[in-house]
């Protein structure tokens, strides 16, 4: 099972996907995918939800929605989202936001957009949620529903 790490170095953080092993020595972490530099940002203030269009339409809308309340702090260290690929720059290198007790990448929203429906809605709605969390994007109820259906 993979899961997202941070790892301090020196005074910075850096993200990562990281898959547990097992060894002759016990447990080790493998790393999958470097992420990039972590950025953590308090987000502040609301805004209205525009809920139509499909789910990738849906999903831009929902990290507007996170980042309008971080745009300052943003636009402060330089940092650039590329909405095509999903993808936080900084410097001409990957980033990654620290909001809301998740990570917002390449990774975690290339995940959600990926998310498959099976026959288990309950057990869906549970993975994709925590899909949500993991990527920072604190969803409205509403919001969540209406992303769900468009799967």
């Amino acid at each position: 099972m993979t899961f997202l790490r941070i790892k301090k170095i020196k005074s910075n953080e850096y993200g990562y996907v990281v898959e547990n092993t097992w060894t002759s020595k016990g447990p080790r972490q493998e790393v999958k995918q470097y992420l990039g530099r972590v950025y953590r940002f308090e987000g502040k203030g609301d805004s209205a939800l525009n809920l139509k269009g499909n789910k990738r339409e849906l999903l831009m809308e929902l990290i507007k929605f996170e980042l309008n309340k971080v745009n300052k702090e943003l636009a402060k260290e330089k940092i650039n989202f590329d909405w095509e690929k999903l993808k936080f720059i900084k410097n001409d290198k990957s980033c990654v936001l620290a909001l809301n007790e998740g990570l917002m990448c390449s990774y975690t929203l290339a995940r959600i957009l990926g998310f498959k429906k099976t026959r288990e809605i309950e057990q869906d709605s549970v993975v994709l949620a925590k899909y949500f969390i993991e990527a920072g994007l604190a969803v409205p109820k509403e919001a969540f529903i209406a992303f769900f259906e468009r799967l």
